[in-house]
């Protein structure tokens, strides 16, 4: 099993299965739905499986936090297209990581 399908397998373990097919380019944020204290988690358990050192990874640039009438989930499920300014983490850069053994 190649990075990417180790990738997929853990967004089914911890999040379960989407509709729609994953691949490198998909957004943990914008088409995942993962922010705030989920997000925090699932990128501990990605360093955690893959070795990857995360202590310099900014969260902040990535994800929006908990709270808000605006969450992730919400504009997503109103088919809203907003990234709340971040930069998208797709599941190639976490593909990258685990080649060079570090996210930031």
């Amino acid at each position: 099993m190649n990075s990417l399908d180790q990738i997929k397998a853990l967004v089914f373990e911890l999040r379960g299965h989407y509709k729609f097919e994953l691949t490198a380019n998909t957004s943990l944020q914008k088409d995942l739905g993962i922010y705030g204290d989920d997000a925090s988690e699932f990128i501990e358990r990605f360093g955690q499986i893959f070795q990857v050192d995360i202590s310099e990874f900014n969260y902040a640039k990535y994800f929006a936090g908990e709270g808000g009438i605006f969450t992730p989930w919400l504009t997503n499920w109103l088919k809203i297209d907003d990234d709340f300014g971040k930069e998208p983490l797709t599941l190639g850069d976490l593909e990258a990581a685990i080649e060079s053994k570090k996210l930031r």
